[in-house]
């Protein structure tokens, strides 16, 4: 943990922030180690060489948001992490949209990714929270969105990122769900899920998608579907 510096002075936010030039993972530095830190510690980092996105995928970075939160106590991270992200966005007049279950798209390309992970040992432990958002062209990541004609540095997106969040953290959960589906980029549209056709209504309590048809309501989780692949319009 010798790279890893505590930097409080460049932030305008409650968390207790941790910065690092260049890490593997910043949610692996998390997993391995958060039993040395407390609830609402964040991790910055400059460079990312080994992480990860959901199903594994590798996410490489330099000079984007790259940043992990640790929570200790349990919250509704997948519904409350994209959300922060919206609300942050649109702090600077940026206007974008939730891919269910939490990817952030703008101008229809993805802008940002999250990945959650839950550790337990006898008990939960904590939840690490993984952002990153892409704030420079990515000549060999096609079809990404970037923020490159926003005048935001990434010290200030993170502020606005962590401070939508602790709102969020203090928010009734009526108007989060709310607030969710109001920016959710996939709602009455149909998908395809086992061969049938359904219409997506809404977003549950639990995070999981409602969808209809003539013959049946379902509610889907998010590892039963890949919901880009499902979208037909």
């Amino acid at each position: 943990m010798d790279n890893i510096r505590l930097d409080n002075y460049s932030f305008n936010n409650n968390f207790r922030m941790y910065r690092v030039d260049e890490i593997g993972s910043t949610n692996d530095f998390f997993k391995e180690n958060y039993q040395y830190f407390s609830d609402m510690d964040c991790l910055v980092a400059k460079r990312q060489t080994k992480g990860r996105g959901r199903y594994n995928r590798v996410w490489e970075s330099k000079d984007d948001v790259i940043m992990s939160i640790l929570f200790k106590k349990s919250h509704k991270n997948q519904i409350i992490a994209p959300l922060a992200i919206i609300l942050a966005l649109k702090n600077f007049g940026i206007n974008a949209g939730i891919k269910w279950p939490n990817d952030v798209y703008i101008d229809s390309k993805k802008l940002a990714g999250i990945l959650i992970e839950d550790e337990y040992s006898s008990k939960y432990e904590c939840s690490i929270v993984g952002i990153g958002l892409n704030m420079n062209p990515h000549i060999d990541f096609d079809g990404a969105g970037v923020l490159e004609y926003a005048k935001v540095s990434n010290d200030k997106m993170i502020d606005a990122i962590l401070n939508n969040y602790e709102k969020l953290l203090n928010e009734s959960w009526d108007t989060i769900i709310q607030q969710y589906q109001e920016y959710s980029i996939i709602l009455n549209r149909r998908i395809k899920y086992h061969d049938m056709i359904y219409t997506t209504k809404a977003i549950t309590d639990e995070g999981y998608l409602f969808a209809t048809n003539l013959n049946e309501s379902i509610t889907i989780k998010s590892d039963e579907i890949d919901i880009k692949g499902a979208l037909l319009d």
